[in-house]
Order: structure tokens, then sequence, then C-alpha cells
């Protein structure tokens, strides 16, 4: 359902909020499985990998957001 997703990334946004890095991923990391992620889901996640020195990950959620949304 459309209204979880953005739930979902609200309270991943929350997370972030309050540098509650691990559930914050969590939740978006859920949103991309299900496929209801939208870009900036994506940039978040890709964000927090960066700041926990998970590069590779931050890379390949990144190129994995060029795919779906090329421009």
């Amino acid at each position: 359902h459309p209204a979880s997703a953005a739930a979902r990334f609200d309270l991943a946004r929350c997370f972030f909020e309050l540098n509650d890095l691990e559930r914050a991923a969590s939740e978006l990391q859920y949103l991309v499985l299900m496929g209801e992620a939208h870009q900036e889901s994506f940039l978040l996640l890709a964000d927090i990998q960066t700041r926990q020195g998970l590069f590779l990950s931050a890379a390949l959620t990144l190129k994995r957001a060029e795919r779906l949304w090329p421009e």
C-alpha cells in the first residue's frame, strides 16, 4: 500500500534525524526490497551506508537508483 511506503520512509527519516542509522537503513532496505522505494529512499540509504563506512554498498545503491531513474 502506498501509504505504508510513505510511512516507512518517514519513519526512516526520523531514525536518521535521531542518528539511529541502523534502524533507518533497515526501513529503507525494506522499501528497496519490496520495490516501494523512490529516489529519495535510495539517496538516503546511500548516505547512511557512506556514514557507516559501507562504501561499496553505497555505490551499489546509487548504481541501482541510476538504473531505475537514468536521467
